[in-house]
């Protein structure tokens, strides 16, 4: 016997189940995100803490406001000149960095050309204490050319 689209009945239960068992998994831990009526992701699904303008998403899972203008935070702009797939920036000017200090980067999606998951997580190199440090930025795939703004902060 067939059933929809001439699909065999076992099949398209197969199918309903599997759809039931990921609608299950959407919003636990180590499951699947859920989208709202847009198609996007549903801010409480992806951490804790306060999903509003001006806060950003860490790599703990955890909301906080971004670090711009904040007293050992900034924002900075990385520009790939030409069509790379790594490229980097200098941060200079913190006086009371300290070696230890644990460096945060997160990509500032700032134009509609530049979405925050298109990149890796920033990498923090050559940390100088009371100078500064070195953000190094990868495109998750192939290469890029323009200009992208990284929010950054320590403690």
């Amino acid at each position: 016997m067939t059933g929809i689209l001439n699909y065999p009945r076992k099949v398209l239960s197969d199918t309903a189940r599997l759809i039931k068992a990921v609608k299950a998994l959407r919003g636990t831990p180590d499951g699947f995100v859920g989208t709202n009526g847009a198609g996007l992701a549903e801010a409480s699904q992806l951490g804790t803490g306060s999903a509003v303008a001006g806060n950003v998403l860490h790599g703990d899972n955890t909301w906080s406001a971004a670090a711009a203008g904040s007293a050992n935070g900034g924002q900075t702009t990385i520009a790939f000149a030409s069509y790379l797939t790594e490229d980097s920036i200098a941060v200079a000017g913190q006086a009371s960095l300290l070696a230890a200090s644990a460096i945060v980067a997160n990509v500032y999606a700032n134009t509609d050309d530049i979405y925050a998951q298109d990149w890796l997580p920033p990498v923090i190199r050559s940390v100088i204490a009371g100078t500064g440090f070195t953000i190094v930025l990868r495109p998750r795939v192939g290469t890029f050319k323009g200009n992208v703004t990284l929010n950054w902060q320590w403690v």
